[in-house]
């Protein structure tokens, strides 16, 4: 760089031409994916992987990931709390099946095979369903015994009088004493 045509002796004093650089454009840093070992001039382009879960149907999906790092998937389940299948892990709901509510004794009228879950009983109410009978329930829905009216005469001084009679069916005869002859002057039609 300060040579001299005109010296004959080399003092020392020769400043060299800077060696020839060539440029080279690229990633400098060496955590970056596209790390170029050459580049000697860092241009900006350096690119870093992005870890993350690449499953679209994982819970912390990432769209940016270009790496694949641990997924976690959701949780699905039933989230009432009055279902039979009340899950309280889940975190995205999925189908529910429910109790079967029904009366579990097998006595009851409004019994249920298909109950899981008791729930009110309702019960037969025995009686006679006969409006004629003495023992008639109107309340009755399966039917008992019926006892009957004994129906006669139910006054004791009545000659037809039926000691066995529940209900007087307004047929006494009562004994009248008088004169039965019809030609006579007291004749009494009734005795």
């Amino acid at each position: 760089m300060n040579f001299n045509k005109l010296a004959t002796k080399d003092d020392g004093s020769c400043k060299p031409f800077p060696p020839l650089v060539i440029k080279v454009r690229g990633c400098m840093n060496k955590t970056a994916n596209n790390y170029n070992k050459d580049a000697n001039v860092d241009n900006g382009t350096c690119k870093f992987w992005v870890y993350g879960c690449m499953d679209k149907k994982a819970k912390n999906f990432s769209p940016r990931a270009d790496k694949k790092a641990t997924c976690t998937y959701w949780v699905f389940g039933c989230m009432d709390k009055k279902a039979k299948n009340y899950s309280a892990k889940a975190e995205k709901k999925s189908s529910c099946t429910y109790w079967v509510y029904g009366c579990m004794d097998k006595k009851a009228k409004n019994y249920s095979a298909k109950a899981e879950k008791k729930s009110t009983c309702t019960y037969w109410v025995y009686g006679c369903m006969d409006k004629k009978a003495k023992n008639y329930s109107a309340k009755a829905d399966k039917k008992s015994s019926c006892t009957y009216w004994v129906v006669g005469c139910m006054k004791s001084n009545a000659r037809n009088f039926n000691k066995n009679a529940d209900k007087d069916d307004g047929s006494c005869k009562f004994t009248r004493f008088g004169c039965m002859d019809k030609k006579a002057k007291n004749f009494d039609k009734g005795a």
